[in-house]
């Protein structure tokens, strides 16, 4: 039973994402990159995966994502942005950032569950060089975009 850390501002998603996980899962909802940051910190980085928004009022999701990934005790924990930010831009500034996956809103409750198997399953140093290489996808993808804008 993994332990998936749910921060979001909408108290809707935040119920439907606690309901929907809490049967395989164990669940804590947090609703702003702060709390998060906190529950972390104040946890030891007690949680196995991280479903992340991106539009959150103080500290937005690519904000608190950049933090984490710059912390040692979480540094390596698996983020799932969920937003409904589904731009190009987006979606690269998720990756750029570090994001292991990046799912849209409205979301699959069956690509859900596949992202967060996909992440759990992988190593740490295979959650590393997936990122690398979603970062490279990204940076290209970016590229490719200046070129034909």
């Amino acid at each position: 039973m993994a332990h998936i850390l749910v921060c979001d501002d909408d108290p809707g998603v935040r119920d439907l994402l606690s309901l929907t996980l809490q049967l395989d899962h164990k669940v804590t909802v947090v609703e702003s990159g702060v709390q998060a940051l906190q529950y972390l910190a104040d946890s030891g980085g007690a949680a196995d995966v991280l479903l992340l928004d991106v539009m959150m009022p103080d500290l937005d999701g690519f904000d608190t994502l950049r933090r984490i990934r710059t912390s040692a005790v979480t540094a390596d924990l698996p983020v799932i942005m969920l937003t409904a930010r589904v731009g190009e831009d987006d979606y690269v500034r998720g990756y750029e950032t570090g994001a292991d996956a990046y799912l849209s809103k409205p979301f699959d409750p069956a690509d859900l569950d596949e992202a967060i198997e996909t992440v759990l399953k992988r190593s740490p140093a295979e959650r590393k060089t997936a990122r690398e290489e979603e970062r490279a996808r990204a940076r290209l993808l970016r590229q490719l975009e200046d070129r034909f804008h």
